[in-house]
């Protein structure tokens, strides 16, 4: 190409003048040409283009979206609209399940490739406050409110855990909580004991001499 200006990039398509340069200057004189390069885009999901990312990640409350880097050779591809690709994420991005995120093609790159990745349940063992953790016996079953937290954030009664009560009623028999885990939990069960005291007793009335 003249003044050594050849097309590389999608952006470079346009007009040209190819130079041709005899090996025998002597017998042939230099001639120029002119030709229009189209460079086309070559398709994302093509088998030279390879994406790197973390294939399993453990649910976390959050939407979880994975670093996609993109390579067509050994060279690393510019993630963004103005690079060579961008990254889309399913509308559920947080709950247990597998995933599927679209990597699509910009400017040098064109198609849509789309890649998996799962969500795993969580089996972080939680933290449980009961509140409140004392009562005094009265005939009725003790259900004190329990509350479970897994690395600093609040899990839902119903839907992240359930609860049940055991020796709930009567003094100083081993009342105690168990959680167990639902939904993106998985954790093992969790006891958690609380206190029933006796009662005082009251006369109603003195024995009559």
């Amino acid at each position: 190409f003249k003044n050594k200006i050849s097309p590389v990039n999608v952006a470079d398509s346009n007009d040209y003048t190819v130079v041709f340069t005899p090996s025998d200057t002597k017998a042939y004189y230099e001639a120029e040409i002119p030709v229009h390069v189209t460079v086309e885009p070559r398709n994302i999901f093509d088998e030279s283009v390879s994406f790197r990312y973390e294939a399993s990640h453990v649910y976390n409350r959050e939407p979880i979206t994975p670093k996609v880097s993109a390579y067509f050779g050994n060279n690393a591809l510019a993630e963004g609209e103005n690079g060579d690709y961008t990254v889309t994420y399913p509308t559920d991005a947080t709950n247990v399940g597998e995933k599927k995120m679209t990597v699509i093609g910009h400017g040098n790159f064109t198609g849509k490739k789309e890649l998996l990745y799962s969500v795993t349940r969580c089996t972080t063992k939680p933290t449980l406050t009961l509140l409140p953790t004392e009562f005094t016996y009265d005939g009725s079953e003790k259900r004190p409110t329990v509350t479970a937290t897994v690395d600093g954030k609040t899990l839902t009664e119903g839907t992240d855990f359930s609860v049940a009560y055991e020796n709930n009623t009567y003094a100083e028999d081993g009342a105690k909580a168990t959680v167990t885990s639902r939904g993106n939990y998985a954790f093992e069960a969790v006891e958690q004991s609380f206190l029933i005291k006796r009662a005082d007793s009251t006369i109603v009335s003195a024995p009559q001499a």
